[in-house]
């Protein structure tokens, strides 16, 4: 009975105390976004203009540890809308890649916290913000113990609504089109 007693008081006491942290979390803090740099340039690529003819829209890359892969989103006229460098780090060493990128990051553009409305959403994964809200930089570790996966996102918010509007209007004209070659041969 008396451990039953003390676990309940430790899970109220434990309860007022996220409520406590919650309430402390959720006041608002003034943020000055005119300290912040808009993202312009990633991996050799830019935003907002065309890539060059040949460009895949995911390649190796060398240059840039501990990056090894990067992919271009590009809008239909060809604008890349966003890049992300994508890698992995070795247990023993992710401490100092990720200080090493939190600092370049926040140097070059500006440390940030996190943009309203959210894109991406990934469990267990931390998160780091930089750059404008219009033009961010989303840097998302995900820790696997033995290693760590890194995933660098630069980005045009107006360009990469553009993109997803025409991936919307593309797959609204493929299902009229497969409903309408359904309906004819039915």
């Amino acid at each position: 009975m008396r451990a039953i007693i003390s676990r309940t008081l430790f899970l109220v006491a434990g309860f007022s105390i996220s409520l406590s942290l919650l309430a402390g979390c959720s006041k608002k803090t003034a943020f000055d976004e005119s300290k912040l740099k808009p993202v312009a340039t990633a991996f050799g690529f830019t935003i907002g203009e065309k890539a060059p003819d040949g460009t895949e829209e995911v390649s190796s890359i060398n240059d840039t540890p501990p990056f090894s892969t990067v992919f271009l989103m590009r809008t239909s006229d060809g604008k890349i809308c966003e890049i992300a460098g994508m890698g992995v780090v070795e247990g023993n060493d992710l401490r100092d890649a990720k200080q090493r990128l939190i600092s370049i990051l926040a140097e070059k553009y500006g440390a940030r916290p996190a943009i309203p409305v959210e894109r991406h959403i990934q469990i267990g994964a931390e998160d780091y913000y930089f750059g404008t809200t219009n033009r961010p930089a989303h840097l998302m570790i995900t820790d696997n113990k033995t290693n760590a996966f890194l995933q660098l996102e630069y980005f045009d918010r107006d360009l990469l609504d553009a993109f997803h509007q025409e991936q919307d209007d593309k797959d609204k004209a493929d299902d009229a089109k497969q409903k309408a070659a359904l309906s004819h041969g039915l």
